[in-house]
């Protein structure tokens, strides 16, 4: 068994996976930045002491520990180098703080976690070459080349959010200008919603993401309008992954994903004709781990230490 560990800004969840990548034993608690590294060692310790004695009653063991969290991690130290949300406190410390000597551990980026599960247990599976989408608050995701996940040169690769699809577009955190999380991603559908609330007639406002669409899919002319032009620029980023990096299969996940079917059908008659020797229809699929994956890629990522050692 995997003992994952899926840290987020404000809660960590933690789970066991078997070998076949069943999720069992979901727990959760909250991050209290005011409790410091304690905060996290003491309930990950309780839980996990928990989680090893049922183990042992039911004739199992937890044979490693993985570890997905958001910021920027160093796998190789097991350390959280930066993060500037409500985990800044851990920033600097290793995982291994957190965890009884003796079991193994590995810890990564919650996006590269992500596509090793996606690429261990979701559509992704067996795909040699293939790329995960995160659509959320903005776009992450992760990049498998040959079976392997790729970091790049310096370990920052997979920022997929940061290519630039738009010239004339909005400025970007990275410095760039059009990125396609600037027109593809819950930030930027909520600029678009909120100058279409200024101009619309009397009636229905547009309110959240979800909403847009809802409307989007009911024919809502305007709603339609905003959707159809952030899925534009996505498939325009999809297309030059596609030309640059030739994968299997894009696995599109994250809130925005849930949009599903609808979604699926406006991206595929975008990328149809700009996507070159490829079936659109089968190419880009939308993850089947839903609100869990985090705990999937954790699991993902000690399943791949215990294969490494065998």
């Amino acid at each position: 068994m995997i003992f994952a560990i899926d840290g987020g800004g404000t809660t960590f969840k933690t789970a066991l996976v078997d070998e076949t990548g069943r999720l069992s034993e979901i727990e959760a608690f909250p991050v209290d930045p005011a409790l410091g590294v304690e905060g996290l060692r003491r309930p990950i310790g309780d839980i996990l002491r928990r989680r090893q004695e049922e183990c042992r009653r039911a004739g199992r063991s937890i044979r490693a520990v993985g570890v997905g969290c958001r910021g920027i991690v160093d796998a190789e130290s097991r350390r959280l180098i930066d993060e500037s949300g409500d985990l800044k406190f851990f920033a600097g410390h290793a995982f291994t703080e957190l965890v009884e000597p003796g079991l193994p551990l590995a810890v990564e980026n919650d996006a590269v976690a992500a596509t090793l599960g996606e690429n261990l247990y979701g559509v992704g599976r067996r795909a040699r070459h293939f790329i995960l989408l995160t659509l959320g608050t903005g776009i992450g995701g992760g990049i498998i080349v040959d079976g392997e996940i790729y970091k790049g040169h310096t370990g920052m690769a997979g920022h997929l959010g940061h290519f630039p699809v738009n010239p004339e577009g909005d400025p970007c955190g990275c410095g760039n200008w059009g990125c396609v999380e600037r027109e593809f991603s819950s930030r930027a559908f909520e600029k678009r919603i909120e100058e279409a609330n200024r101009s619309r007639p009397a009636g229905e406002p547009i309110g959240d993401v979800k909403s847009l669409f809802q409307l989007a899919e009911r024919g809502d002319a305007q709603a339609l309008a905003i959707v159809r032009r952030g899925v534009f620029y996505l498939a325009r980023a999809i297309s030059g992954f596609a030309n640059a990096l030739d994968p299997e299969v894009v696995v599109l996940s994250g809130g925005i994903a849930k949009a599903g079917d609808f979604l699926m059908r406006l991206l595929v008659d975008e990328l149809r004709p700009i996507l070159w020797l490829k079936d659109a229809a089968t190419f880009v699929q939308i993850s089947a781990l839903g609100d869990q994956m985090g705990l999937y890629g954790a699991g993902a990522v000690g399943a791949r230490l215990l294969a490494r050692r065998r």
